[in-house]
């Protein structure tokens, strides 16, 4: 009974002297700072989408025709005709279904270019082959992963600035990071076009050319908590 009584009594000191311990550094004093970092990148990375079509019964330009042509034109511009890749290959039937029943095959595909200015010759050569339905669908930057990284390094520095200096209005000194917490690092792209001109009768989501002279950059944040002891 008594080496019960000892047990107990010695884990009730033990469960006393943590939480006294927990209490100490809970009481010590600390700053909170939460970091925040932009930083703009011109993408090099330009996506559009092409889509050719076919009326089966009438059109006598079939889907193969018409993508030998845009290859042929495409290299003749000076696009990469590598980085043209099938996004979707299906027949379906157009509007008129109900009355007509024209079956239409269509073939879609992305294309990546590098600049504005492969863009825009990209849409010239689509406009010389009549092709309508083209868009441009994103932007974004062979390097993204590093441009994040960076953008956590320049938020966390720039909360250990901020701390610095509001504890230097007290006298007081910065001492050991207790949590560096990141709430959020993402991108997103601005205006997709920085400049880009278009004919009044054209539109950016089919039937036209933009000549597009540059993209506005891509924006990359980074929020990061951080919470700082005060003193060393």
């Amino acid at each position: 009974m008594k080496k019960y009584f000892k047990i107990v009594l010695a884990s009730l000191i033990l469960f006393a002297a943590t939480q006294l311990t927990a209490q100490n550094v809970n009481t010590k004093p600390f700053i909170e700072i939460v970091g925040k970092s932009e930083i703009k990148v011109i993408p090099n990375q330009i996506f559009i989408s092409i889509t050719l079509s076919e009326n089966i019964e009438k059109s006598s330009r079939s889907i193969e025709i018409q993508e030998q042509k845009l290859l042929a034109e495409l290299k003749k511009s000076g696009i990469n005709t590598e980085k043209l890749v099938i996004a979707n290959a299906s027949p379906y039937y157009g509007k008129s279904v109900w009355l007509s029943k024209d079956v239409v095959k269509s073939k879609s595909y992305e294309l990546e270019v590098s600049s504005a200015t492969e863009a825009g010759k990209t849409f010239e050569a689509l406009s010389r082959l009549n092709i309508k339905n083209a868009r441009i669908t994103r932007t974004d930057h062979t390097d993204m992963d590093n441009y994040r990284k960076q953008a956590r390094i320049e938020a966390i520095k720039a909360a250990k600035d901020k701390a610095s200096y509001m504890l230097e209005a007290i006298e007081e000194e910065l001492g050991q990071p207790l949590i560096i917490n990141e709430q959020n690092t993402g991108h997103r792209p601005q205006m997709m076009y920085a400049n880009a001109k278009m004919d009044k009768a054209e539109s950016a989501y089919g039937g036209g050319a933009p000549m597009v002279d540059s993209f506005k950059e891509i924006l990359i944040t980074s929020s990061i908590y951080n919470k700082w002891q005060i003193g060393k």
